[in-house]
C-alpha cells in the first residue's frame, strides 16, 4: 500500500513504506 501525506503544500506519495516514514522524519525535523 502507499501512503500519502501532505507536508507545506507538497504532495509526497511513497510506495515503501519503510521509505515514507524516513521522509516524514526528514521533513518534520526541517
Amino acid at each position: 500500500f502507499h501512503t500519502e501525506t501532505l507536508y507545506n503544500g507538497v504532495y509526497l506519495i511513497n510506495i515503501n513504506q519503510l521509505n515514507n516514514s524516513i521522509t516524514k522524519k526528514v521533513i518534520i525535523n526541517k
